[in-house]
């Protein structure tokens, strides 16, 4: 509990700062970061099944929410609405698209990266 409180004052520290590219808010950072990488689970918020299958989805969020943002922005709203939307029509678009990428990324790690995981295993065993 010690260090998520810790984690908790690093952020509100870097927060402070206009600029978070200065040299105080990214130590702030860093040093969050190495708590967190170090086993703070944030009070037991990152050992929680949700957070190891976001953990899961990671790389594939990654990959996965430029496009949907591309396609999104391009060919469905439109370059021109997306720039005069209100700040609640902005968030809840990103709110859909963010469900739109968690669901794409969920298909992209149970078909793709899942079995290419096992199918890795199996040739490491064959090897050896």
């Amino acid at each position: 509990k010690v260090a998520s409180v810790l984690v908790l004052l690093c952020l509100a520290v870097a927060l402070q700062f206009d600029n978070l590219l200065k040299i105080a808010p990214c130590i702030a950072l860093i040093a969050a970061f190495c708590v967190i990488a170090g086993g703070a689970d944030m009070f037991g918020m990152l050992s929680l099944p949700t957070s190891h299958r976001l953990g899961e989805l990671a790389y594939g969020i990654y990959l996965i929410h430029g496009i949907v943002l591309f396609t999104a922005i391009n060919f469905v709203v439109g370059k021109d609405v997306a720039a005069g939307m209100s700040v609640p029509m902005y968030w809840m678009v990103v709110a859909v698209l963010a469900l739109v990428t968690l669901a794409l990324s969920g298909m992209a790690y149970h078909y793709v990266e899942k079995p290419g995981i096992a199918l890795g295993k199996q040739l490491r065993k064959k090897r050896t």
